[in-house]
């Protein structure tokens, strides 16, 4: 059996990234995704919401991220921070400064699966992974097939049932939970500048106390109960000046009345406002509970904070320790 250096579990835009950059030096690779489409969340898509949710702590990366990015393409780089951003409380969000890829992620991901794709000592297979056994320092990755592998990198976004590390069993559980996205097109003859809404997620959660009036608590509530987030992608098409482009994750369909309502009250559009969902992407994402109980071993890296832009940053730090 071919014994791969390094075996990643998932076709996120981070582990895509470090795997074509570790393609340049002389190591066997091997990616492993249960779909046919690499990318997982990241996925080509006009309706998935891109953002990289960039701490203080990371800011310090982005010229080293965006060095990354340019090995794919020099045109590429993380752009921001976006400076227009609401949340449904109208409080400042700060957790988070939000980036996002200049041109825009469907382009950055179709030209690096390309290039991972003419790559020829990265192996890409569709298996659905259930058992890893490590012994001897090797990684025995098991599903339909079983790899073997020097390394490996693996997220929480597995249905894995089960890790074996010298002997001793770890056994794991999974949930998953659909998400839903829409691209969406809104027409008025004055939009005043909205680039992201965050109505949930990322260190931001509002409880619907009450802090306004009846009328705007009333509709803040209504697209707090129908949205997660969104970000406005009017930048990556040519459209009019009346038009802008959002890509949105939702909780469910009465977000367009609720959006509607939304921007009208709070005057960001005239109330003539129109909108149109282009594109309707549904997307279930399985996620380990109890990651935690993996001790940490020599050669495993598990990535478990939903947040590429940290995964960027550790992966590239690995690169540079060996």
């Amino acid at each position: 059996m071919k014994k791969y250096d390094i075996a990643y579990i998932s076709s996120n835009i981070s582990f895509l990234l470090d795997c074509y950059i570790n393609s340049f030096k002389n190591l066997n690779l091997l990616l492993i995704d249960r779909e046919d489409k690499l990318g997982g969340a990241w996925q080509i898509s006009d309706a998935r919401v891109h953002l990289q949710w960039v701490n203080k702590e990371h800011k310090k990366h982005i010229e080293t991220i965006n060095n990354d990015l340019k090995k794919v393409d020099v045109k590429f780089e993380i752009k921001g921070p976006l400076k227009n951003v609401r949340t449904i409380d109208d409080k400042k969000y700060i957790s988070y400064s939000l980036y996002h890829i200049n041109l825009g992620s469907n382009l950055f991901m179709k030209e690096l699966i390309e290039k991972i794709k003419s790559r020829n000592n990265i192996k890409i297979v569709k298996d659905d992974i259930k058992e890893i056994i490590l012994e001897n320092d090797i990684f025995n990755i098991i599903g339909k097939k079983t790899y073997s592998s020097k390394k490996l990198y693996l997220t929480n976004n597995l249905k894995l049932d089960k890790i074996t590390l010298n002997k001793k069993e770890y056994n794991l559980y999974s949930q998953h939970k659909k998400y839903k996205h829409f691209f969406i097109e809104v027409k008025s003859k004055d939009i005043k500048p909205l680039d992201v809404l965050i109505c949930e997620g990322n260190d931001f959660y509002w409880n619907g106390e009450e802090i306004f009036d009846r009328i705007k608590q009333d509709i803040h509530k209504k697209l707090n109960n129908s949205l997660f987030f969104m970000i406005n992608v009017s930048e990556l098409y040519n459209t009019s000046k009346n038009t802008q482009l959002f890509s949105c994750r939702v909780k469910n369909k009465s977000f367009i009345e609720d959006f509607k309502g939304y921007l009208i009250y709070n005057k960001i559009t005239e109330n003539d406002v129109e909108i149109k969902v282009l594109e309707d992407d549904d997307y279930t994402q399985h996620r380990l509970m109890n990651t935690y109980i993996i001790p940490k071993t020599k050669n495993l890296e598990v990535f478990t904070e939903m947040n590429y832009f940290k995964y960027l940053v550790k992966l590239n730090k690995l690169r540079n320790e060996h």
